[in-house]
């Protein structure tokens, strides 16, 4: 009886613990996520994936809890283009400023005029230097164009110390970059973007019996990291199929509606059959109505490269099929968090380099709840 009551109470206490863990689990304030940890080295580094010097740990907590901030803080914000013309950044914007409301941060946000734009883009961060910034959250448009200004910006030195008010973090966010002197990265890569793509057109082909698939892909600009990042996810994942895979060569561009619907209706006049198209979120909106003008919607299917509010309305309807979300508006505000973290002087090592969350994928099925 003795031993019996010992195993009721050893139950009943790992019962309970399971159920304290699993209500700590799901507190707003703390999220589970992969978090990349040691010296940021950039031998051999390849666009889009983390630096072979860091260590993968899955499943990882962070903590969004703050002590107060002992002063206001200005925080330096640039993307790429106007979250206005791509929706893609919106959530990302709006949680930035949701999070600094919160810690009564102001914010400073500049956007260039597009992924050709460099020039702008490098002025627009030197003049966020000038407004003396305490941190700078980037979203480059170029894998390698920022280098100097981002050594320029911290002089190598990530932890502030007493009276350097020079030393302005780095924050990469959503784009990968490849500057050697950046403070830490809040992304996921865009080839395990690409990736969850191709597996889904296997389950898509497999589903209708599919035993060769065509596909058309359409990844961006051929200069952000991102673009070339998914379509080299997307391949590899199509090796596992066990049919015949054709890409059409891929046709690179700006992710402007105009500039993508060219090259889309150029693709499709010149092939007769296309099982899939594939393309960034502003290629995967346009295919979508070009299909449906043309009557092809249930020949070819489409699929997104990365998940944006202005997929909304075709995914419910079905006309595009799915897109994988890297959790943009969760990204704004772990970057904006991985900021604060920087300004407050922490001990060296004690903060992972690079932080992503997991890839859900979007589709009709889950896009209210999942996305």
């Amino acid at each position: 009886m003795y031993y019996r009551l010992v195993l009721v109470f050893l139950l009943l206490s790992w019962v309970n613990s399971c159920h304290q863990a699993q209500k700590k689990d799901k507190h707003p304030d703390a999220i589970r996520l992969s978090q990349f940890i040691g010296p940021y080295l950039t031998q051999h580094k390849m666009s889009g994936m983390p630096a072979e010097s860091l260590t993968r740990l899955d499943n990882e907590p962070w903590h969004f809890q703050f002590s107060p901030l002992p002063e206001p803080l200005k925080i330096g914000v640039l993307l790429p283009n106007n979250p206005e013309h791509d929706l893609a950044w919106q959530p990302v914007v709006s949680s930035i400023y949701a999070e600094a409301k919160k810690w009564n941060i102001n914010v400073v946000l500049k956007y260039s005029d597009g992924y050709s734009a460099i020039s702008q883009h490098q002025h627009q961060f030197q003049q966020l230097l000038d407004e003396s910034v305490d941190a700078i959250i980037l979203a480059s448009m170029h894998y390698r164009a920022m280098d100097e200004l981002v050594l320029a910006a911290t002089k190598n030195q990530c932890f502030k110390q007493d009276n350097q008010e020079s030393i302005v973090p780095v924050i990469a966010v959503v784009n990968d970059i490849y500057a050697q002197a950046v403070c830490g990265k809040v992304m996921v890569a865009f080839s395990d973007m690409g990736k969850k793509v191709g597996e889904a057109i296997i389950q898509d082909a497999i589903k209708s019996k599919k035993d060769k698939v065509r596909v058309a892909f359409f990844p961006g600009p051929i200069n952000a990291g991102w673009a070339p990042e998914s379509l080299y996810g997307f391949v590899e994942a199509l090796r596992s199929f066990s049919g015949e895979f054709e890409l059409i060569e891929p046709r690179w561009g700006t992710p402007e509606a105009e500039k993508q619907r060219e090259l889309i209706e150029d693709v499709m006049a010149k092939n007769i059959h296309v099982d899939y198209i594939v393309g960034n979120a502003v290629a995967a909106e346009q295919a979508a109505h070009i299909l449906a003008t043309m009557g092809h919607e249930d020949i070819t299917q489409v699929f997104a490269t990365y998940y944006s509010p202005a997929l909304t309305d075709e995914i419910e309807r079905g006309l595009v099929k799915a897109a994988p979300s890297d959790q943009p508006q969760l990204l704004g505000r772990l970057a904006l968090q991985m900021a604060i973290k920087f300004i407050n002087k922490p001990k060296p090592d004690s903060l992972p380099f690079r932080i992503a969350p997991n890839i859900p994928m979007c589709s009709k099925r889950n896009l209210s709840t999942t996305c």
